[in-house]
């Protein structure tokens, strides 16, 4: 969402920013309470994984929430949605990519911009459908749940290490960085 307010607004994104900050950290606080309120009165207890684990694999369960409320469709939901907002908004700021590199000379760093986003959304979203095929595993098909965690908690360790080195290496300004670094390095040699 910054970025794209940047993007959009480059004169006036700091007071936007700014105003957007102002609401969002509080709701950092408050959002987690608010998604799982109903889980203060909750028992946890330890239950056995089924095939293909062995015996003595255990997960974290809970019974006895407010109003009987599960995690799982709430979960489903927002694995659903927030990719689908990521995506939404990294397609608007291709859309604008596309309509600056009408107007600049510098197409080669528009480019690579564009590529190192497509990318990065890609890897952003991936841990999401994960998260999702979980949930909706855990409420569909109860019996293949074991199968499906022995591929999320891979995928979801890989997706929170790899998303900032893809955009680190394949977006053009670190590019730029490195190059300059190389420069100051073969002049300080001589």
């Amino acid at each position: 969402m910054v970025r794209l307010i940047i993007v959009c607004f480059p004169e006036g994104h700091a007071q936007i920013c700014s105003k957007l900050f102002k609401i969002y950290i509080p709701l950092t606080f408050i959002l987690p309470v608010c998604n799982e309120w109903f889980m203060i009165p909750a028992v946890g207890y330890f239950r056995q994984y089924s095939e293909p684990y062995q015996f003595g694999a255990v997960f974290i369960s809970f019974a006895g929430t407010w109003l009987n409320i599960r995690t799982d469709p709430l979960h489903l939901h927002i694995s659903l949605i927030v990719p689908i907002l990521i995506i939404v908004i990294n397609l608007c700021l291709l859309i604008k990519i596309r309509n600056a590199e009408k107007k600049t000379a510098n197409i080669r760093f528009l480019y690579k911009s564009e590529c190192s986003l497509k990318i990065t959304t890609i890897a952003i979203v991936i841990p999401f459908l994960a998260n999702g095929s979980m949930s909706f595993v855990s409420n569909h098909f109860l019996n293949y749940v074991s199968y499906v965690v022995m591929i999320r908690h891979p995928v979801n360790a890989i997706g929170m290490c790899l998303v900032p080195w893809i955009f680190y290496l394949s977006h053009p300004i670190f590019t730029k960085k490195k190059q300059k670094l190389n420069r100051l390095e073969k002049f300080t040699k001589n």
